[in-house]
């Protein structure tokens, strides 16, 4: 079960650099970094990785795709680990995407939206 402890005060952007430098090696290990962020923070995580992956052929953010939270509204968050090992050998590929779609289109990923 997630249990979420004191963060240090990185932000979005800083903790998804650290997430596309880290090599997951396990659903512990995705866990254990998880829970070093507050709740809010994993879901931006998550959502930053799955933005990524739907951005990818693209050059700028998409129109159609709200760079929001709201793709992971429905996924319990105990499911996040597992949801980042699955993907775990494409994170950094999914995150220099939405990185790349973002620096295109002027915005900055600590400003996605929260829901």
């Amino acid at each position: 079960m997630l249990q979420v402890e004191t963060e240090t005060q990185m932000s979005i952007y800083d903790s998804m650099i650290e997430l596309r430098d880290t090599s997951i090696k396990s659903k512990q290990h995705a866990e254990e970094f998880l829970n070093r962020h507050p709740i809010e923070k994993q879901k931006a995580l998550l959502s930053i990785v799955l933005l990524g992956r739907a951005h990818l052929d693209h050059q700028k953010l998409r129109d159609d795709v709200p760079i929001s939270t709201e793709m992971v509204a429905q996924v319990p968050l105990e499911e996040y680990p597992d949801k980042i090992y699955a993907i775990r050998n494409s994170v950094e590929k999914y995150i220099n995407q939405i990185m790349f779609c973002a620096h295109n289109s002027n915005f900055n990923l600590d400003n996605i939206e929260i829901t």
